[in-house]
């Protein structure tokens, strides 16, 4: 699952895109990526980022969306997740979370829907 890079000239294996994207914040150490790398879920990813300090907001240099495409990049050029995606037409993707307000990259909150960062409804 996404095997990312060479970013920066480094590459990553993680099992998941949230532990894949949270490494982003911390790519040039060696012994914070490896543990996203044994993240075997999104929500362990997500545990274990909340544990490290000195975060580097720049993502790695690519700022926050363009690590998520990037992530999302390495995910999908493996061939059964490209031909799931592509499968899905012209499909929406939608994601929803539970509290108002909470996000603001444009997912659906509590408030209706809003704009991905791509500019999408």
């Amino acid at each position: 699952m996404p095997r990312t890079g060479p970013l920066n000239s480094i590459v990553g294996n993680f099992h998941n895109s949230e532990a894949a994207f949270q490494a982003t914040k911390w790519w040039g150490d060696a012994t914070i990526r490896a543990g996203f790398e044994a993240c075997e879920t999104g929500g362990d990813a997500f545990s274990y980022k909340k544990t490290l300090h000195s975060t580097d907001w720049t993502y790695a240099g690519l700022g926050r969306d363009g690590a998520m495409k990037a992530v999302l990049e390495a995910k999908f050029s493996e061939p059964a997740l490209k031909a799931a995606l592509l499968s899905t037409g012209g499909a929406t993707c939608w994601s929803t979370t539970p509290r108002r307000g909470w996000t603001t990259t444009g997912a659906t909150t509590l408030m209706g829907p809003g704009r991905t960062c791509w500019g999408a409804p």
